[in-house]
């Protein structure tokens, strides 16, 4: 095995779209060592952007202000939707033969974020018109900072294209077939500086010396560079009277600069928009959120961990901290011992004895998925079967994909005993987690899914709650790996209850970064929360790894 000392692929100070690799020693399988003595720089070149000309396009969907939204339409490029992450005021609509030019506003409306456009009411533009557009897009792409065996540092570029040229402009980091890689650079959409997570605490009073306990906690998973803005709230005396001197609680507001996704606008400190106010409990890390142009506050992984700040924002003097923060564009390589599979969670695995037992005899069996898209399209329940047949070549093992896109527990449980437990399963797979966090019915799915086990248990069938990939925050204001992290444990807790297995696909999707990946690029079929391809559903690796953490079930 490759063993790395140092080494670390650092940015540059300042930032630059440049990075260092830092001294340090490799001692490569054949036992051969090499020293690096001093720090080598290695220069990146940006990400760039793609213009797009007479582009056929159907409009669908109306819309009255900026931003347009996303419309739920899948495959992009020729002859389908605009690409995502268009750059703000390139856009320019004809009709099809392009001898009438619509106006923005006027004729249509455009979400520059989601690739997303509408038609205006009382526009120009005829419902469902053939339409022929122009603009141009953001690319983003992975470079690898790789060392050979001869000693020499190379940055290699990967690509900004998907294998299939109507699928998202979403990348996979290169191939590198020789020497070792110690980090892959995502370089951004528009990005002008190679970041590592830099963050710097402020707050009205001028000085830190109060807080030094302050501290923030998570990852930032947004690429802008943004400044928070954590402002106490003056709340009426009545309704801090029962609070004492302690303070037991606070309200707090939260506002944040930089591009304003949807609109493309730059917020600053003057003209950015606020959270409402919200009460925290003392002692409570306080969320660093981004009031969107969708109206609903975005989660981008960070808190304030207020032990000794909360005391700070109790005086008319610190009523106010600003935190700014930038993105983590560097994923360090250097451990050859991170094998992705590893990280999917498996419990309770004696939950498919029998299932096991009856296959390793040789006997019949049925497998069921029942859940969302994920399930229904996804390819990991089709890997799981193949893993099957392939393990045990003398059972028959046959399968029904009950799964339902866009359905929650809340309706999937209506279907239990019409279309599950009828096929006779001996095995269900349970995988509803994505759009039961989008239910905001958290306390009602967590009943259905218990009473999913139930049933199933009392079937004579065995089961196993699945967690997936988690989702992009900006389209969903229950998106957050906050509360994907609190409502994955939750499930964890029941599965444990009742002694079913867990496969917890999700603990790998919020380690991604610890295998080179940045997690938007991984939900390829729309940058939401699909982990393949649109037009090629083999593109991505999400699926395969998840099947291959399933597969220590079997063993």
């Amino acid at each position: 095995m490759i063993a790395v000392q140092g080494m670390r692929v650092v940015p540059t100070v300042p930032v630059s779209m440049a990075v260092m690799v830092e001294p340090g020693t490799i001692i490569w399988d054949n036992g051969e060592t090499t020293v690096l003595k001093e720090s080598v720089k290695l220069q990146v070149q940006s990400s760039g952007t793609q213009a797009f000309k007479d582009h056929a396009y159907q409009i669908r969907g109306e819309a009255d202000k900026l931003p347009g939204y996303w419309n739920g339409e899948s495959i992009r490029g020729s002859g389908g939707a605009p690409y995502q992450r268009m750059i703000p005021g390139t856009l320019t609509v004809y009709n099809e033969s392009r001898s009438i030019p619509y106006q923005e506003s006027i004729d249509y409306i455009v979400d520059w974020y989601w690739g997303t456009v509408k038609r205006k009411a009382g526009g120009a533009i005829a419902r469902d018109e053939r339409l022929s557009v122009d603009y141009e897009v953001y690319l983003c792409r992975y470079d690898a900072v790789a060392i050979s065996r001869d000693g020499q540092f190379k940055l290699i570029r990967g690509s900004d294209e998907a294998p299939e040229s109507r699928e998202l402009l979403l990348p996979d980091p290169p191939m590198v077939r020789e020497g070792r890689v110690l980090a892959h650079l995502f370089v951004g959409w528009g990005a002008t500086a190679i970041h590592d997570g830099e963050y710097a605490i402020r707050h009205s009073s001028g000085t830190l010396d109060e807080l030094d306990e302050v501290r923030i906690r998570g990852r930032y998973m947004d690429m802008i560079p943004r400044t928070y803005f954590i402002q106490r709230v003056k709340i009426d005396e009545a309704l801090s009277s029962n609070e004492g001197s302690g303070l037991e609680s606070m309200m707090i507001r939260t506002g944040a600069t930089g591009e304003e996704y949807g609109t493309g606008m730059e917020r600053k400190r003057e003209n950015m928009l606020w959270t409402e106010p919200q009460s925290y409990v003392r002692n409570e890390p306080i969320p660093l959120l981004l009031q969107s142009a969708y109206g609903f506050p975005v989660d981008w992984g960070l808190s304030l961990d207020v032990s000794l700040a909360d005391r700070a924002m109790a005086n008319e003097a610190l009523s106010e901290i600003s935190v700014t923060v930038y993105p983590h564009a560097i994923f360090d390589m250097r451990d050859a011992t991170n094998v992705p599979d590893s990280a999917v969670t498996i419990r309770n695995s004696g939950g498919a004895a029998r299932l096991n037992h009856k296959m390793e005899a040789g006997e019949n069996v049925r497998i069921a998925y029942y859940g969302e898209s994920t399930s229904r399209s996804g390819r990991w329940p089709y890997l799981v079967a193949s893993q099957l047949r392939g393990l045990y070549p003398h059972s028959s093992i046959k399968t029904s994909n009950m799964a339902v896109g866009g359905e929650s527990s809340l309706k999937g449980f209506e279907r239990l005993s019409s279309d599950v437990l009828k096929v006779n399963p001996d095995f269900v797979f349970i995988e509803y987690m994505l759009n039961d966090m989008c239910s905001g019915m958290l306390e009602q799915t967590l009943e259905l899914t218990e009473r999913m086990i139930s049933g199933i248990l009392e079937s004579g069938a065995e089961c196993a709650i699945v967690t997936v990939n988690g989702m992009n925050p900006q389209f969903h204001e229950q998106g957050s790996a906050r509360l994907f992290r609190s409502y994955h444990d939750k499930l964890i807790e029941l599965a444990d209850r009742y002694g079913v297995v867990f496969i917890g696909g999700y603990d790998y999707f919020e380690k991604l970064h610890e295998f080179g990946r940045y997690f938007l690029t991984e939900l390829k079929g729309n940058m939401i929360n699909h982990s393949w391809g649109n037009v090629d559903r083999s593109w991505g690796s999400f699926d395969d790894v998840l099947a291959k953490g399933i597969d220590r079930l079997w063993h």
